[in-house]
């Protein structure tokens, strides 16, 4: 049972490592479509 718990906590710290990396992705990703929003405001006539 030792063995089938210990894998189980393994799995779970590589979920969490992912989840920390696709919340990085999203807080790039986030910045990015912040600036292409001042882009396009900048570029739209008013």
């Amino acid at each position: 049972m030792v063995l089938v718990a210990d894998e189980l906590k393994k799995k779970r710290a590589e979920i969490g490592l992912g989840i920390e990396e696709m919340r990085a992705q999203i807080a790039v990703l986030e910045q990015q479509q912040a600036a292409f929003d001042l882009v396009i405001q900048a570029d739209e006539p008013d």
